[in-house]
């Protein structure tokens, strides 16, 4: 039986303190952009307090970012400026963020981001409300949003984690990976993850609330009691692991 998450995400959305943002509530006041050298980077860190960030990778040996910029209606005149948004080298990371998070005023700002990056960087993605979605090569992704879907279709991804406190999680690796572990959670909402056929390692699979469905992975069998689920089991001997957990949704997983 499939249970019906959306209807619920505004009321839960309330329950664990978070702020419910309208589109209405802000006004859009310009664009910025910037472009940095990686040098040596080996890590891209990317940071969002309101407003959808796509994330992607290309060739080139720079760090792009793009931002629509939107501040909430207070009848005061802004323009969106370079101030807004935040592209700088720092040791070994690239960092790109909304340029306000850590003012009192953060709330007040929304940023809908763009970034073009090297593949092969590790990510470190965090955002409080909207929707993230990463395509192309990674390392390593360490990934959470408060409220909102995450996407995530790799062409290769050595592993990581992503999280979504209310919201769906998608995670697709097209050609080579994991090959470490990945961890994959949300508080509330729907968990789809598909790999390669040649994924070789451990499956663990949990949902307080939901069902789980298991495709192309006949060692592995799903376990329900009263409204939960689980199911765990190898695919192979190899070195990869992959487990997802949800309090309230379903999970799918998919070996193709």
């Amino acid at each position: 039986m499939r249970f019906p998450v959306a209807p619920l995400v505004p009321v839960l959305a309330l329950l664990a303190g978070c702020r419910i943002i309208r589109q209405s509530d802000f006004e859009r006041i310009g664009e910025t952009e910037a472009r940095i050298e990686v040098g040596g980077a080996r890590r891209l860190v990317v940071r969002n307090t309101v407003g959808d960030v796509i994330v992607r990778t290309d060739a080139e040996a720079t760090v792009t970012a793009k931002a629509v910029v939107y501040h909430r209606s207070d009848g005061t005149i802004r323009t969106a400026g370079p101030e807004d948004l935040r592209v700088e080298v720092e040791g070994e990371a690239v960092i790109v963020e909304n340029a306000h998070r850590d003012d009192p005023d953060r709330d007040d700002w929304k940023m809908s981001i763009v970034v073009s990056a090297p593949p092969g960087l590790d990510l470190e993605f965090r955002l409080g409300v909207g929707d993230g979605t990463f395509s192309g090569a990674f390392g390593e992704i360490s990934a959470e949003v408060g409220v909102g879907e995450l996407e995530v279709r790799a062409e290769s991804l050595r592993g990581g984690r992503a999280k979504t406190g209310v919201g769906e999680l998608t995670v697709e690796v097209g050609a080579e990976g994991p090959a470490g572990a990945l961890e994959c959670e949300t508080g509330v909402g729907e968990i789809t993850l598909a790999v390669p056929a040649a994924f070789d390692g451990e499956l663990s699979l949990r949902t307080g609330v939901g069902e789980i469905d298991v495709r192309n992975a006949s060692d592995v069998h799903v376990d329900r009691t009263g409204a939960s689920a689980s199911c765990g089991g190898r695919l192979g001997g190899g070195p990869g692991r992959i487990t997802a957990k949800t309090g309230v949704g379903e999970i799918s997983f998919a070996r193709r």
